[in-house]
């Protein structure tokens, strides 16, 4: 739904987030395009962490998030449903719309 055209990733100012966040988790089917994005906007490769199975990339970006801490997910439109689904289903409340 969000289409196939990416080319706004590069549009995007990510230089100025560099070296705000510890880790991000890289998702979705074009984790691997946001990854090297984030690289050209000279963000540490090391911090970087790709993985596609947006379920799976929430779960290790809780895993990872120190008790008391935030976690920030910032997803494109289709996949915010996504994560609100499964952020429900993991807290045990309602779905959002409901």
């Amino acid at each position: 739904a969000d289409g196939r055209d990416i080319s706004w990733i590069w549009d995007a100012d990510f230089e100025a987030a560099a070296g705000r966040f510890d880790v991000v988790v890289c998702s979705g089917t074009r984790a691997e395009e946001m990854a090297l994005r984030l690289k050209y906007a000279e963000w540490d490769e090391a911090h970087l962490l790709i993985e596609p199975d947006i379920e799976k990339a929430l779960a290790l970006a809780i895993e990872m998030t120190p008790a008391g801490d935030v976690l920030a997910v910032v997803p494109t439109y289709t996949a915010m449903l996504e994560a609100r689904e499964l952020l429900a289903r993991k807290s045990g409340r309602r779905p959002y719309w409901s």
